[in-house]
């Protein structure tokens, strides 16, 4: 006889700033043991689906809302916005029926002004088989951390992330940065600020001197 699925239940976590608008974050989930709780999403059709980078007991979302399916059972359900907003938890008992709804409120706590977020090295599955995360997916992890300036570096080649980080509506939390991790026999150079439509380099050159004039 085929093992049973066990029952799930759908959770809905709201998370908003300080004056009730939407925020993008990352959701984590953990067990009563403290571990990564598995959670299932569709993120793909219906009228319940958007956009979410899911993994094990992780989902980001470009808006702070998410949907997900959990196991019956008691959780600690964590929202978080990078180095600059506080954590908030929340403690959920999921019981096998109906929609759990959990919210939350994220708190601005180090104050920034005239200085930006940066990460100047940014690589996605998509384009160059780096890591796990695909370009939507990377989309939604820079804004749920609140990076301001990313920089795409995936290897010898020019990736825009403007059409897509506006499709999934999320363009305005970061301003994206064209940037080429120049990967070469001799060693990697990420470079940055380059226009999309450059030529790229030649990543054969293994002449130091040549190769800082052909990046140049």
């Amino acid at each position: 006889t085929p093992a049973r699925t066990p029952a799930l239940t759908e959770v809905e976590v709201k998370v908003v700033d300080e004056r009730g608008g939407e925020l993008p974050c990352r959701i984590t989930v953990v067990d009563q043991a403290g571990a990564l709780a598995p959670i299932l999403a569709d993120t793909n059709s219906g009228e319940s689906a958007r956009p979410l980078a899911i993994r094990p007991g992780v989902a980001y979302t470009g808006d702070g809302r998410a949907k997900f399916d959990l196991r019956p059972g008691k959780y600690s359900v964590f929202a978080s916005r990078g180095f600059e907003y506080g954590v908030e938890r929340r403690e959920v008992v999921i019981g096998p029926n109906g929609v759990e709804t959990v919210s939350m409120q994220l708190v601005r706590e180090v104050r920034t002004p005239g200085w930006v977020s940066c990460d100047p090295h940014t690589h996605t599955f998509t384009h160059t088989r780096h890591g796990d995360a695909t370009i939507e997916e990377r989309m939604l992890t820079i804004a749920g951390e609140n990076i301001e300036l990313p920089v795409a570096t995936d290897h010898n080649v020019h990736i825009s992330y403007e059409e897509i980080a506006r499709k999934l509506g999320v363009r305005r939390w970061f301003t994206p940065i064209v940037g080429n991790e120049v990967t070469t026999a001799v060693g990697h150079f990420n470079i940055f600020p380059v226009e999309v439509s450059a030529p790229v380099v030649d990543a054969k050159i293994t002449d130091w001197p040549k190769l800082m004039t052909a990046i140049r």
